[in-house]
Order: C-alpha cells, then structure tokens, then sequence
C-alpha cells in the first residue's frame, strides 16, 4: 500500500484506488423463487457516496486527491455462475450513467474484467488451473450457490461450482493484475487488500443482497443490508421514486418491520 501511495504522491497525481465492487450483479434475495437483478440501485449510490467522501478527506491532506476505479470481475461472473456477459455489461452501463450523472466522471472510473480480456482468453487460461476435489457441502452452501446461480441447485451441483470458485478466484487475480496500478480495495479486508465499507456501519459486501431503508427508532431512515439470511425479518417493499427526486435511482427497496405495526417511508 505504501509503496503505490509513495509513488504516486512522488509523481504528483491522485492516488489511486481500485475498489472491487461484484460481478455486475446482486446475488437473489429468495431461495424459493431466485431471481437475478441487473440494475443498479441504492447500494451503488451508497457506496460511490462513500469513495466521494473518502477522496475529500484525501484531498484535505493531498492536493491532488483520490482517483477511484470500481472493478467489475464479470468474467468470473460468466464462467462461475454462467451470467451472459450482455446481462453484466448493462449493469456497467447503468453504473456509469450513475457515475456520470452525479458528475463524478472526473474522479471515478469503471474497470471491467471482460473490456480486458474477451472470454476466450479467460476460458483457455481457466482450462490450465488444476482442478481439486470437490469439497463436502451443508444446505448454507447449497444456499449460498443458489442465491448467486438465479436457480435452486442441489448439493452435487453446489460442490461443483465451489471448487470453480476456486479456479477463477485465481485466472481472475491473475488477468487483472496488469491493469490495478494501485492500492486493492475489497469489500471485506484479505491478507493482500485493505477493506472499504460500502455503506456507514456497513462491513457487508453488497452484491451480496439489495440495500434498503428500514426505520430505527429515534434515528429515522437508515440503510440496511438485505440478503437470503434476514429477508425474512422484514416486510420488503419496492417504492418507487417520483421524476427528479433522484434521477440515478427509480425505486428504493423498503424494509418495514415483519408485523407490520410501523409503515412510515
């Protein structure tokens, strides 16, 4: 970290930032109807909230302040849950229209793995990752494959697909290190990347749900992380937003107490 920072401070330009933020998709919030979204919502916003926030606080100390790129590993996406690569790219689409629209051009960019690499490249390098045994699988992993698939599975499907995990965490680290010229930001910290939080209170990644307003008492409004495991908890609402509130984001996902007492948004 310090000796990307150190060079880029010694040559006089932002510092640079490369936040991995999924595959161009949220994982499904049902297990018993799974369905998978392309759109971009208020989990993005949030999280570019956050680099914009981040970078002033860079810049406070460093003129020339942050420059951020927000990974897009679809590649991966492709060859481990098999998501077509038109349904991840209008996800990028619609990320940089946010990115644009809020003005953030400048300061913020989008790196995606398949305007790297085609997917025959991807596929001949994943071809020479030796393969392994497939793990032994409980229902959570069974779960876990089945919100990021779109489509139930069973437990020899599930060990499959974790043991290709495994093979295109590396082809996808490896096709990418060319182009991360800077300090790795991942949404939970590894021994290799510093972590970002995409949200305040939030240590989550994103992908692995929706972000949806719930209310707290005496706090209002504040975001929550909604995914398979409390889905449950909450009666969920998508609430559409009225022309010019907000011109990045067309519905906010609500997530009002389960018994239904509180209805305030």
């Amino acid at each position: 970290v310090t000796s990307h920072l150190r060079r880029d401070v010694g040559e006089g330009r932002p510092v640079r930032f490369y936040y991995d933020l999924g595959p161009g998709y949220p994982a499904s919030l049902d297990l018993r109807e799974p369905e998978l979204s392309f759109e971009v919502g208020l989990g993005e916003l949030v999280a570019i909230q956050q680099v914009v926030s981040f970078s002033r606080e860079v810049q406070d100390i460093y003129s020339p302040g942050a420059h951020f790129w927000l990974v897009i590993d679809n590649l991966c996406g492709r060859a481990t849950n098999d998501i077509p690569l038109e349904r991840s790219r209008s996800y990028v689409s619609r990320l940089r229209r946010m990115i644009d629209t809020l003005g953030l051009g400048h300061r913020i960019s989008v790196l995606v793995e398949s305007e790297l690499n085609s997917w025959e490249t991807y596929r001949r390098r994943l071809e020479r990752e030796p393969r392994q045994s497939p793990p032994e699988v409980g229902p959570k992993d069974i779960r876990n494959v089945t919100r990021f698939l779109g489509r139930p599975c069973d437990g020899h499907e599930a060990a499959a697909r974790i043991e290709l995990y495994r093979r295109t965490g590396r082809v996808t680290e490896a096709l990418l290190a060319p182009a991360i010229e800077g300090v790795r930001l991942t949404q939970r910290a590894t021994p290799s990347t510093l972590g970002f939080r995409s949200f305040p209170g939030g240590d989550q990644r994103i992908q692995v749900g929706q972000l949806a307003m719930t209310p707290r008492p005496r706090e209002g409004l504040r975001p929550i992380l909604i995914t398979t495991h409390n889905a449950g908890n909450h009666d969920l609402r998508w609430l559409a937003l009225s022309d010019g509130i907000l011109p990045v984001l067309t519905q906010v996902l609500y997530a009002g107490p389960r018994n239904g007492r509180s209805r305030e948004a």
